[in-house]
């Protein structure tokens, strides 16, 4: 961009001056992760892990976090009276946040916690096929299979991405009593 004052074509200033602005765009998940440090002391300090996060902007985001000191990680994320959670929802233009609590030590149960806000017990059976990276959760019929799925695919889409293996939803055929 050149500065120059009006008419300036027609006189020679021996100056001229060139201004670039440097403007670095912030990926969807790096506005998640610096927002949770600013919220949550125990992250920005390392005592709470980020795993990963999975973001449909302007929809869902799912953040699996894990910690080692605090067994209880729910407070600590999500706040008194939810104080925190509905913070960082605000603060994403009123995004659903769902925290998934990782357990290393058991990825069907990672699986199972990343699919919320699907309850678990409404998961009838999960298997895992590590070959094809791939997990078959049965839900009992009715409305656990639309919790599973989430409006347009984005809770199964996001859940496959947090465990990084291709989830897919079976549902019991038999009628709902």
């Amino acid at each position: 961009m050149d500065l120059c004052p009006k008419g300036a074509d027609d006189v020679q200033l021996g100056i001229r001056i060139n201004l670039e602005t440097a403007y670095t765009e912030i990926s969807p998940v790096d506005e998640v992760s610096n927002l949770l440090k600013k919220s949550i002391p125990e992250i920005q300090s390392g005592e709470i892990e980020i795993i990963k996060i999975a973001r449909r902007v302007g929809r869902l985001v799912k953040i699996a976090i894990m910690s080692k000191k605090y067994p209880n990680l729910y407070k600590k994320c999500i706040g008194s009276g939810g104080k925190i959670l509905k913070k960082i929802s605000s603060d994403l233009d009123n995004e659903r946040v769902d925290f998934i609590f990782w357990n290393s030590r058991n990825f069907e149960d990672c699986v199972c916690e990343s699919l919320r806000p699907l309850r678990k017990q409404d998961i009838l059976n999960v298997q895992i096929d590590s070959e094809k990276k791939k997990a078959y959760v049965k839900v009992k019929n009715g409305d656990p299979v639309a919790h599973a799925i989430g409006k347009d695919g984005d809770n199964v889409r996001l859940a496959s991405e947090i465990c990084d293996i291709d989830i897919e939803i079976l549902f019991d055929k038999t009628p709902s009593k």
